[in-house]
């Protein structure tokens, strides 16, 4: 599986109702559908990666890809001695990004509740490491 594939799968998996997710995709390593017609729950996943797969294209397409994969996979660029994610210039731009999607280019109803799940958890990723840093 590519990057872009892994990070689509790890988002559905963050963000998706654990009862939605089929038991092979909670085992580590994941097991493989073997010779079997998917279930219906299978393919609704597999649904939700794709359109996970559409919104990280997306943003690759429209942002530095070092940024967009920092946004994907929830690890900010925090500059030192900021107070809140007000102040980091990760969360800023991710929320210039966001505006621009949502009130400008009118992205699609899916893309939009990803990227404001995806821009919460930033948020809140941001807000614990500074939360935790040693003063």
């Amino acid at each position: 599986m590519n990057t872009k594939n892994n990070d689509a799968l790890n988002l559905a998996l963050i963000f998706t109702e654990d009862k939605y997710i089929p038991k092979r995709y909670k085992e580590k390593p994941i097991k493989p559908i073997k010779g079997k017609k998917p279930s219906s729950m299978e393919l609704s996943f597999q649904a939700i990666i794709k359109l996970w797969q559409s919104t990280i294209d997306t943003m690759a397409s429209k942002i530095d890809i070092k940024q967009a994969s920092r946004f994907i996979n929830l690890r900010p660029n925090i500059e030192s001695n900021i107070a809140n994610a007000a102040y980091c210039k990760d969360f800023q731009d991710f929320t210039d990004y966001f505006i621009l999607r949502r009130d400008i280019e009118i992205c699609g109803d899916e893309e939009l509740v990803h990227l404001a799940h995806l821009h919460t958890a930033f948020q809140n990723e941001i807000d614990k490491i500074i939360k935790d840093a040693p003063r």
